[in-house]
């Protein structure tokens, strides 16, 4: 590496923003271009059909590559106290007009968004101030902050200033090696729940002490210099430099960790049950609902008795035998056919249930129905 630090790795993005103010000057004939909150080029977003609408919560971002870095500049001009201009910079091997932007905007974004990654903030000077979950948290000086996988926020720029390094990685960088060298338990637990606690999101704050900042800041640095070169093993080297980041935090610093319980409970709980049984009848079992909803076999049985009066395995034989007799009304399917559908072991046994329960065969039903 070329040691590379903070202060040079600015002069690079300074000088960045410089050469695209003045193309953006011969193109647009101003500096700054009207940017859309929503729009971003580096990072997909996609609408989730989990989202909450309390949060205003309604996309997902995820990540191209393994690893992302961007360095943003937040500035509030006096002379225009309702605008905030926003200039970004990509580390890459592209050319300068392709990984920077200067951008302003009297917008804010007011829909959160949630990763399939990791995101690792540092307030290399200024603050941040995010909306994260139901909560307002404010990132001073010096602050990190990570976020897990799917932990919904977003940035309040009209409230924030300053530079931040925004470095982002998906769980594949988090591997049994980076685990295995992270020398502060409590750390190396934030990364370990993702796994273990899925109903629940968090994130996790730290505060450097002056020694530490000093050898971040060039772990962020050397970050920086192999993403802008991008040879062979840049991303290896990039997880290598994250880990030594986290390893700046003494054992017996205790970070800030703040956990949002997704689990849902109650008759929000049995709606979404009922629902993915009916979207997956075919072959819906005890199993799936404890994979999809993370609470034990037993506990569906009461939740279904509490909301249907039926036990799982009767309110799974009346959706069947309902749907059963929907498809013999308003489809030509075949009887054969419908019983695949459904899940049905055999034909025989769905064919004695149904005129059990209706007092007629399948093609009875369906001759006095149509």
């Amino acid at each position: 590496m070329n040691n590379f630090t903070l202060t040079s790795v600015l002069d690079v993005v300074e000088k960045a923003v410089s050469e695209k103010k003045s193309e953006n000057l011969k193109r647009h004939q101003q500096e700054f271009i009207e940017y859309n909150p929503q729009d971003n080029n580096s990072i997909v977003f996609e609408p989730t059909e989990s989202s909450s609408a309390s949060l205003g919560m309604d996309k997902v971002l995820r990540l191209p590559y393994s690893y992302f870095m961007s360095i943003e500049y937040c500035i509030l001009p006096k002379e225009q106290p309702q605008q905030y201009h926003l200039c970004t910079y990509v580390p890459s091997n592209m050319p300068v007009k392709n990984k920077c932007g200067v951008f302003k905007s009297c917008k804010e974004d007011h829909v959160l968004h949630r990763h399939d990654y990791f995101e690792l903030i540092y307030v290399y000077k200024g603050k941040r101030v995010m909306q994260v979950e139901d909560e307002k948290i404010i990132l001073h000086e010096k602050d990190i902050c990570i976020f897990d996988m799917q932990c919904a926020h977003l940035d309040i720029r009209m409230d924030s200033e300053g530079i931040a390094f925004y470095c982002c990685f998906t769980s594949k960088l988090v591997d049994s090696y980076f685990l295995r060298c992270l020398t502060n338990k409590r750390i190396r637990e934030f990364f370990l729940a993702k796994g273990e606690q899925k109903t629940d999101v968090s994130y996790m704050k730290l505060t450097p002490d002056p020694k530490a900042t000093e050898a971040l800041e060039k772990n962020f640095a050397e970050i920086f210099e192999e993403m802008e070169t991008s040879e062979i093993g840049w991303e290896r080297m990039a997880q290598i430099c994250t880990l030594r980041s986290m390893n700046r935090f003494p054992t017996n610093v205790t970070p800030d960790v703040v956990v949002f319980s997704k689990r849902l409970q109650g008759t929000k709980l049995y709606h979404a049950v009922a629902k993915f049984i009916s979207s997956n009848i075919a072959d819906i079992s005890l199993e799936k609902l404890c994979e999809q909803f993370h609470y034990q076999a037993d506990y569906y049985n009461r939740l279904i008795k509490k909301n249907s009066g039926l036990t799982y395995s009767e309110y799974v034989r009346s959706l069947r035998m309902e749907k059963a007799k929907n498809l013999l009304i308003n489809t030509d399917m075949s009887i054969q056919s419908i019983v695949l559908l459904l899940g049905y072991q055999c034909y025989s046994y769905f064919y004695k249930a149904f005129q059990k329960e209706n007092g007629m065969t399948p093609m009875e039903y369906r001759r006095r129905h149509q």
